[in-house]
């Protein structure tokens, strides 16, 4: 039997739901691995600092 207007607008919209709620922890998560990235970046940097005063030579940078 085929399902209603009603029934199939219910389903769309429930699934719809499940999408946003998934497009919601998904950018939670970007947000999060985001500053894991910035926290990282300024550890180095401290790092790089820290051989620099110590004498250290750095191998030439990677990043352009």
């Amino acid at each position: 039997m085929a399902k209603s207007d009603g029934e199939l607008l219910k389903q769309n919209l429930k699934q719809l739901s499940m999408r946003d709620d998934e497009i919601g922890a998904l950018s939670q998560a970007a947000l999060i691995l985001n500053d894991a990235v910035i926290d990282h970046r300024g550890r180095i940097k401290k790092l790089e600092h820290a051989l620099k005063k110590a004498g250290i030579p750095l191998p030439p940078s990677e990043s352009h």
